[in-house]
C-alpha cells in the first residue's frame, strides 16, 4: 500500500526540489516507496539537527564563527548555521506535508465490491474454521477492517470501541492482565481517526475515536507515521506490540498479508515469540520473501490479495476465490 500512496502524492509534495533531490540520492532502488522517502528525510532532519543541537562541537564552531578561520574559507559560522536552519525548515516542512497525506489516503471508507473480493470473505472463512479465538494486527491506518467486521456477526474480534459520552479506545483491553475470550483488532502504527487527549487518572492515554480527518495538527492525533523505525515507547503503541508478542506465541496459524517485513523491531518480536509448531502462511505476489529464520517451510500464495485466478485445490466449492481455496487446504494440512 506504501507504494500506491507513493504514487497519489500531489504535485506538491513531489514537485519540490527537496523530494526531488531525495528520490534522485534513492534511484540506485529497484521501486521507491514513501517509507524509503521518509526514512532519508528523518536521516536528514537527524543529521541537521544533531549537528547543531547545543554542547555539539559543529554548534559550538558556528557560534564562534571558527570554522571560516579552522579552514581558511567558506561561508561565515552564521551565513553556515542560517543555511542549515533553512534547510532544517524545508525537511520539515516537507515531512508535514507527506504526513498530511496520510489523511487524505487512508480516511475513505473502502467499497462494498472490494470488501467483497477481500476482507468479507477471508473473515467468513476464519469464522467458520469455529476458532477459539481470533486477533487481527496490522500496521496500516485505515478503516478498511472495522468496515469488513461490521459485515460479520460472530467473529470473536472486538476494536476496543467503547461509547458513553464520548466514543473512545478500551485500552485496558490490551494489558496481560485483563485478556478475555476475544482476540483483538489491534493496529500497531495507529489510525486515522484516533485523536489523543490527553491522559486519565491512571496516566493511560485517551483516545477519542472517529476523527478521520485531519485538523491540522499531527502531536495529537494517534498515529505513528511512515518512516518511523525502531522500539516503539509512546503508549499506547508499546502495548500494542507486547500484546502482539503474546498473541503470536499462543498463535497456533498465522496469515499474513502484503506485509513485507521490513520493520526489524517487528521481525524481532515474532523470531522471539513465535510457536515453532506454527502454521505460517504469507499472500504477497512478490517472487521471492525476506530470508527470516520463521519465514522458512511456510505456506506462501504468490497472488495478490482478492485475486480471482482459479487455483486447482479442491477443498471449498469451485465459487470460492482461487487464494481462499489455497488457505483451506493449508489449514487443513496437519
Amino acid at each position: 500500500m506504501t507504494k500506491q500512496f507513493f504514487d497519489e502524492l500531489p504535485s506538491g509534495v513531489t514537485g519540490s526540489d527537496l523530494f526531488k533531490r531525495l528520490t534522485t540520492f534513492l534511484s540506485s532502488k529497484n521501486s521507491i516507496d514513501i517509507e524509503d522517502v521518509l526514512w532519508t528525510l528523518g536521516d536528514l532532519l537527524d543529521a541537521v539537527e544533531s549537528a547543531t543541537a547545543e554542547g555539539r562541537i559543529l554548534k559550538f564552531l558556528l557560534r564562534k564563527n571558527a570554522l571560516q578561520a579552522l579552514l581558511g574559507s567558506g561561508p561565515s559560522g552564521n551565513d553556515f548555521a542560517s543555511q542549515l536552519s533553512h534547510l532544517q525548515r524545508l525537511a520539515g516542512d516537507l515531512q508535514r506535508k507527506i504526513h498530511d497525506e496520510v489523511y487524505r489516503f487512508y480516511s475513505a471508507l473502502p467499497a462494498a465490491d472490494d470488501l467483497n473480493r477481500t476482507w468479507t470473505p477471508l473473515l467468513r472463512w476464519a469464522r467458520g474454521l469455529s476458532p477459539q479465538k481470533v486477533d487481527i494486527v496490522t500496521t496500516n491506518y485505515d478503516r478498511v477492517l472495522e468496515s469488513a467486521l461490521d459485515t460479520i456477526d460472530d467473529l470473536p474480534v472486538d476494536t476496543g470501541k467503547r461509547a458513553s459520552v464520548e466514543v473512545r479506545l478500551n485500552l485496558a483491553l490490551w494489558d496481560k492482565s485483563s485478556q478475555g475470550d476475544k482476540g483483538l483488532l489491534t493496529k500497531l502504527h495507529g489510525s486515522v481517526d484516533w485523536t489523543l487527549a490527553g491522559t486519565d487518572s491512571a496516566g493511560q492515554p485517551i483516545i477519542r475515536w472517529g476523527q478521520p480527518e485531519h485538523q491540522g495538527l499531527h502531536d495529537n492525533r494517534g498515529i505513528i507515521y511512515p518512516g518511523f523505525k525502531g522500539s516503539p515507547e509512546k503508549e499506547p503503541f508499546k502495548s500494542f506490540h507486547d500484546y502482539f508478542g503474546t498473541a503470536a506465541s499462543k498463535a497456533t496459524h498465522l496469515l499474513f498479508i502484503g506485509f513485507a517485513f521490513r520493520d526489524d523491531y517487528i521481525n524481532d518480536l515474532l523470531a522471539r515469540s513465535l510457536s515453532p509448531t506454527a502454521k505460517i502462511a504469507v499472500i504477497d505476489p512478490a517472487s521471492m520473501l525476506p530470508d527470516l529464520p520463521f519465514l522458512k517451510n511456510i505456506k506462501h500464495l504468490q497472488i495478490g490479495f482478492g485475486a480471482s485466478e482459479p487455483i486447482a485445490v479442491p477443498a471449498m466449492p469451485s465459487s470460492a476465490p482461487g487464494w481462499l481455496n489455497e488457505l483451506q487446504h493449508w489449514a487443513e494440512q496437519t
